[in-house]
């Protein structure tokens, strides 16, 4: 049986200083993937930043998450902690639900075509 093709977006991972190890690069890539997966169509592309902001290494780990919409507009999130993958799947989660919003609310603004 031929599986159909999934609706692909790019993601761009970028870290800061720091150059965090490719498997943490894959997590962040494939979990989004899976999550946005739904609304592949409207999304032109994702950027997901890794920075490591505290020197002791304590709680200064933030993932900010940017989904580039079609035709125009975006969604975004962001999430600080101490464990790269939690911060990863927080960010990945608020903005999956930012992205939900944002596109009921557009479904909700669209007109009405009338029937006369």
């Amino acid at each position: 049986m031929i599986e159909a093709a999934r609706p692909t977006f790019p993601v761009q991972v970028r870290t800061g200083w720091r150059d965090y190890s490719p498997a943490l690069r894959w997590y962040g890539a494939e979990t989004l993937k899976a999550a946005l997966e739904t609304y592949a169509s409207r999304i032109r592309s994702v950027s997901l930043r890794i920075t490591d902001h505290d020197a002791d290494g304590f709680d200064g780990k933030t993932c900010a998450i940017e989904v580039a919409l079609r035709p125009f507009g975006s969604a975004s999130a962001s999430c600080t902690g101490a464990d790269l993958h939690q911060t990863v799947d927080c960010a990945t989660e608020r903005v999956l639900a930012n992205l939900r919003r944002r596109i009921d609310a557009e479904a909700a603004a669209e007109p009405v075509a009338r029937i006369a």
